[in-house]
């Protein structure tokens, strides 16, 4: 997932994956590193606060979908 993002954010996968990525994410105005630093706290921050096996829950309630239904789970 987190590579997904990565090229998307980057423009090696097209503008359609660059917009939907700020899209889900929050605005187009990001920069990359941003969005990355906001996609590690969240996993972090699951961790952190004692809510993971919800966090694992959801990642794996998505886990063979296509990528981009995976992403909205970030928000």
């Amino acid at each position: 997932m987190t590579n997904y993002i990565e090229q998307a954010i980057t423009g090696k996968l097209g503008p359609d994956e660059k917009y939907y990525v700020y899209s889900v994410i929050g605005g187009r105005d990001l920069l990359a590193s941003d969005v990355m630093n906001y996609v590690a706290d969240a996993v972090a921050g699951a961790v952190q606060y004692g809510t993971r096996s919800s966090m694992c829950d959801i990642f794996m309630s998505v886990a063979t979908a296509p990528l981009q239904q995976q992403l909205p789970v970030f928000d």
